[in-house]
C-alpha cells in the first residue's frame, strides 16, 4: 500500500510502498477515506517531540472502512465506517484506565506518534479506541472532530460552568476554537469570542454563533460588541 512517511525529521514526507498491516486481537484494519491533518503531525514531522519510530506514517483523524478485524474484536464489524484518534490504544489494566482516564496511561501508544497514523491508503486502529462515525456525518465532516472536536468538547465539559454561564474562547476562529463555539452554544452557554480577526473571520465567528467578538487585532483599542450582522 501507498503510504507518506517521515524518514528523517525536518524533512518533506515521502511517498513509499509499505506492507499492508494485518489486524491481530482487538484491532480493525480500515481502508482511508478522508484524514485531516492536525498540526500535531507537523511536530512530529519536525523531530519535535523526539524520534519514537522511524519511518512513521502520521496522521490521527483518519475515517475510514472496516475491511478487516482481529480475532478479539467484538465492537466493529467489516463495512462499519470509523474514526481513529491521537490516543490509540492504552493498558486498561492500570489504575488510571480502570477510573476512564486512559489518556494518562504509561503505556498508552499514540496514532501516528507511536504506531504508524492514518497518511496511508489504510490504518489500524483498536476498537475499544475507534469511533463509529455516524451516518448523517460526510468522512471530511468527521475527520476533525477526532482531534480538535475531542480536544474543545473535553475543555468545555471539564470547565463544569452552569447553564447559560459565559465562556471565552481564546483563538475562537482557529482549527479547535470555531468547533468549541459550536459545541459551547449547543450547550446553552453565551460565548466571547477572542481572537485578532479579520473581516472574513469575524463573519465565520457570528455565524457560528458567537454573541460577543473581542479582537485583539484593534491597535487603537481592544474591540468589544455583541455580535450581529447588518
Amino acid at each position: 500500500m501507498q503510504a507518506y512517511q517521515v524518514t528523517e525529521h525536518g524533512k518533506p514526507l515521502e511517498r513509499r510502498q509499505v506492507a499492508k498491516p494485518i489486524p491481530t486481537g482487538h484491532q480493525v484494519l480500515a481502508k482511508t477515506t478522508v484524514s485531516g491533518v492536525c498540526h500535531t503531525d507537523v511536530h512530529v514531522a519536525a523531530g519535535d517531540w523526539g524520534t519514537l519510530k522511524l519511518p512513521l506514517t502520521p496522521g490521527h483523524e483518519g475515517v475510514g472502512v472496516v475491511e478487516a478485524v482481529g480475532s478479539e474484536v467484538t465492537t466493529i464489524k467489516i463495512g462499519d465506517r470509523i474514526g481513529v484518534a491521537w490516543l490509540g490504544s492504552s493498558c486498561m489494566d492500570c489504575y488510571l484506565c480502570k477510573d476512564g482516564r486512559e489518556n494518562m496511561c504509561e503505556n498508552q501508544k499514540q496514532t501516528g506518534f507511536v504506531q504508524d497514523g492514518s497518511f496511508a491508503e489504510y490504518f489500524i486502529a483498536d476498537e475499544r479506541f475507534a469511533a463509529k462515525i455516524p451516518s448523517g456525518v460526510s468522512d471530511a465532516e468527521a475527520a476533525p472532530v477526532l482531534c480538535a472536536g475531542v480536544t474543545s468538547y473535553k475543555a468545555l465539559r471539564m470547565a463544569n460552568a452552569p447553564a447559560g454561564a459565559r465562556i471565552v474562547i481564546a483563538g475562537a476562529c482557529g482549527g479547535l476554537g470555531h468547533l468549541a463555539i459550536q459545541y459551547a452554544k449547543a450547550m446553552g452557554y453565551e460565548v466571547i469570542a477572542l481572537d485578532v480577526f479579520d473581516e472574513a473571520k469575524e463573519v465565520m465567528t457570528k455565524e457560528l454563533g458567537a454573541d460577543f467578538i473581542i479582537n485583539l487585532g484593534r491597535r487603537e483599542k481592544v474591540s468589544c460588541r455583541k455580535a450581529q450582522f447588518h
